[in-house]
């Protein structure tokens, strides 16, 4: 919950209810944890309804990112994927 944004769905029956929702925003990406096993859905959801350019992180279990200077990431630990 500390990036910009994540996702729900009003009904979890129905792809074409799913929105975002803002997050505290800390730091200016969008990602998701530790979902590897089900190849980052919501993640995906994600980006395809953000409303502008976006690269989305998925950080599998024994990862970090570190958000640096000019809003650079870096991956820490095992690689995420992009």
């Amino acid at each position: 919950m500390l990036a910009r944004a994540w996702i729900r769905w009003k009904d979890p029956d129905d792809n074409g209810t799913a929105e975002s929702f803002a997050c505290l925003d800390f730091v200016p990406i969008l990602c998701d944890m530790h979902a590897e096993l089900d190849d980052w859905i919501e993640l995906k959801s994600l980006l395809k309804i953000t409303h502008r350019p976006a690269v989305g992180y998925g950080l599998p279990a024994g990862s970090g990112l570190c958000i640096g200077p000019g809003r650079s990431v870096t991956a820490m630990g095992r690689p995420v994927v992009k």
